[in-house]
């Protein structure tokens, strides 16, 4: 049964304050004693917009009522209070929610379904409360939500796949992947082997034989009842032997492991040994898309992954070699022992054998990623991020060397081999193809002095805005051309050249004494443009391009083309490869 707040004796209403002043009053009007009883189709959610400063009033005659809700936990107000279960509330009174500029790390809340509960003398009334989006609708919300989770995991495949060994190598990627594994395990498969070789399962195998009577023997009810059976054996008895049996399930299944993973380092070996063999013959195994430096790297670690996998290799040709080894069959059996799982070494080997074995490779996000579902406006940044990624990855551009900050640091289990981390300030991605380079930077901040610049990182900035969202340096055989800065602005367009300062200190006050490797670099502008990205819920706007300020608006949002995005980077990037000519940086275009 639904009960109108009227007949309850207390009140609740959410206060929303605009940058005009004005405030809105949205009162909560329903509430249940039963989450069952609530039907979103009979009474409306409270609803309530993201990012406007929020303040909570919660009326009641009795003191001692309370009122809880997500993301009261977060807030560091004095009249937040705790119950023996860690829970948040407070008690009647006015607290704030949401406050822009505040040092108080208030909660932001997004676009989602809010629990509110009333707790009054022991009894309980829900509610529920609607956040909704200012900028996307509900569907482009989810869209851009899912995308930046899919988008994320697709990129680490492709990183992973081409972290040290280039695609055009004639290297099974597959079977990389298990080296790489087996590699990532080799000191704990060492000691493992170690232990195995002189304390693998056994039991003992009673067996009877007949041998001389005259030499010791071990007499049974088994051998007295052949005796009985032939009389006329007067000078041979039949003598119980305990054998060791080594022929056990999981000796069994971890015999076949071992050979699988023998195969999988010989062929892994025999792929590495002709691509170096094709090199030293000089045929080229290289598309002209890489370049020479990388071509020597990628020849570096070929030499690497072939000392590896030698060493892997001897590890499980001298494991083979253990007396035991050849006394177990090679029955195969469709269970898994219990004995894999009861001993922890057997257990670890199945466990890495399972990971090997694994049809699909799962790449997991990094539990902190959690946070960027708390803001819209920072999972627009990142999912901006990502479409510039997939710009350069549609154009054939390949990466040349995984980020550690990728996969930071890799914990000590399996589940943890690939798990993405959230993507810290200063992040990027380095692509190229032929001898066209980029480094595409996320949230980097700008140096302020010429000082702190170098080849690698060749810009710094006379102004005070010095941390754009996204940024991408160009570079041609080494030569820096100049970059592209792109800044993600979760607003209305109306409100978008608020920040026209900031935006135009991007584009005039930086500046890089590497530009075109010109002596009188003073006079150059390195920034070639300056992108703002901002969502359009209903598709109204183009690209507006401020000449005058170098600054173009451009509307980029989930469930909607992104093809005018892509061709204006495309041409700027054209634009920046003929100043590059102009000024002597010729590009190799064959």
């Amino acid at each position: 049964m639904v009960i109108h707040t009227n007949q309850l004796g207390f009140t609740v209403e959410f206060i929303q304050k605009y940058k005009d002043g004005e405030q809105e009053s949205i009162r909560v009007k329903h509430f249940v004693r039963d989450f069952k009883e609530w039907d979103e189709q009979l009474y409306p959610y409270t609803i309530i917009r993201e990012n406007l400063n929020l303040e909570l009033k919660f009326g009641c005659e009795n003191t001692r009522a309370t009122l809880s809700m997500d993301g009261l936990d977060i807030l560091k107000d004095r009249k937040v209070e705790y119950d023996e279960f860690n829970n948040a509330y407070i008690h009647p009174g006015a607290l704030t929610l949401f406050e822009h500029g505040s040092e108080i790390n208030y909660y932001p809340y997004i676009p989602g379904i809010y629990c509110l509960t009333v707790t009054i003398e022991g009894e309980n009334y829900y509610s529920f409360i609607k956040v909704i989006s200012n900028r996307l609708s509900d569907e482009q919300l989810n869209t851009m939500r899912n995308e930046v989770e899919n988008q994320l995991k697709g990129l680490a495949y492709d990183v992973v796949r081409k972290q040290n060994i280039a695609q055009e190598l004639n290297i099974d990627l597959t079977l990389f992947q298990h080296f790489k594994v087996l590699d990532f395990y080799y000191d704990d498969l060492t000691m493992i082997f170690m232990d195995l070789s002189n304390k693998v399962r056994f039991t003992l195998k009673r067996d009877y034989a007949l041998q001389s009577i005259e030499k010791p023997s071990h007499v049974d009810a088994v051998s007295i009842q052949y005796q009985l059976k032939h009389p006329e054996s007067t000078t041979y008895l039949k003598t119980r032997k305990n054998l060791v049996n080594y022929d056990l399930p999981e000796n069994r299944l971890l015999k076949r492991i071992v050979k699988k993973w023998s195969l999988i380092t010989l062929d892994f070996l025999q792929q590495v040994e002709y691509n170096i063999n094709q090199y030293q013959k000089g045929e080229d195994l290289f598309s002209s898309y890489v370049s020479r430096n990388r071509r020597k790297s990628l020849l570096t670690q070929l030499e690497n992954y072939r000392q590896t996998a030698f060493r892997l290799k001897a590890m499980l040709d001298r494991f083979q070699l253990n007396y035991w080894f050849k006394e177990v069959s090679d029955i195969t059996s469709s269970s898994i022992p219990d004995k894999m799982h009861m001993d922890v070494r057997y257990n670890k080997l199945l466990k890495i054998h399972r990971y090997i074995t694994t049809s699909e490779r799962d790449v997991a996000l990094h539990p902190a990623w959690k946070s960027h579902w708390k803001r819209t406006d920072q999972l627009y940044e990142i999912w901006c991020f990502f479409k510039v990624i997939d710009y350069f990855k549609s154009k054939n551009y390949q990466f040349t060397n995984a980020p550690k900050w990728f996969f930071g640091e890799m914990d000590e289990t399996i589940d943890n081999l690939f798990v993405i981390p959230t993507i810290p300030a200063g992040a990027n991605f380095e692509l190229e193809k032929g001898n066209m380079q980029f480094k595409v930077f996320y949230d980097e901040t700008v140096p302020k002095t010429q000082q702190e610049t170098e080849n690698a990182k060749p810009i710094y900035t006379t102004g005070d805005n010095n941390k754009p969202d996204i940024r991408i340096d160009l570079f041609i055989q080494g030569v820096y051309i100049g970059s592209i800065i792109l800044d993600s602005k979760y607003r209305k367009r109306d409100v978008l050249m608020d920040s026209k300062n900031q935006l135009i200190s991007y584009a005039d006050h930086i500046r890089s004494p590497f530009i075109y490797n010109k002596k009188r670099w003073e006079r150059i502008r390195p920034v070639h443009r300056v992108i703002v990205l901002y969502p359009d819920k209903y598709n109204t706007y183009g690209i507006d391009y401020l000449n005058d300020k170098s600054i173009n608006l451009v509307p980029l949002t989930p469930q909607s083309t992104k093809a005018h995005f892509e061709q204006m980077l495309e041409d700027l990037i054209n634009e920046m490869i003929l100043d590059a000519e102009e000024a002597g940086v010729i590009l190799n275009r064959n």
